[in-house]
């Protein structure tokens, strides 16, 4: 792992991860209401994504992402990538319970 800090393209691969993971949440939103955001789910959208971005991004370290080169990639790292996914979201929708109560969030950006 420390040999990788030292890699360029490394901290290209984190940059371009967080540009996914905001994105992600971004485009569930806007698929969930048609494109539509109102003004109540724009301001829904702004709280949850630094946690969505910040949660994700240790998921994926916790789970060893940014360990291998993606040049060798293979069916585990199909499934390790997957889990990672899935820890991080399951992740975001206890925060969400926890800290927000729900209140008001569509359930369905979730998934």
């Amino acid at each position: 792992m420390y040999r990788q800090l030292t890699n360029p393209k490394f901290y290209l691969m984190i940059l371009l991860d967080l540009i996914i993971f905001g994105g992600s949440l971004w485009l569930a939103f806007l698929l969930r209401f048609e494109f539509r955001l109102a003004q109540v789910y724009m301001q829904q959208l702004e709280q949850l994504l630094p946690y969505s971005i910040v949660v994700k991004t240790v998921s994926f370290f916790a789970l060893g992402m940014y360990m291998g080169m993606w040049r060798y990639t293979n069916i585990r790292d199909f499934w390790q990538l997957l889990l990672a996914s899935a820890v991080g979201s399951l992740a975001l929708i206890s925060l969400a319970a926890f800290w927000f109560r729900f209140a008001g969030f569509p359930r369905s950006v979730f998934v």
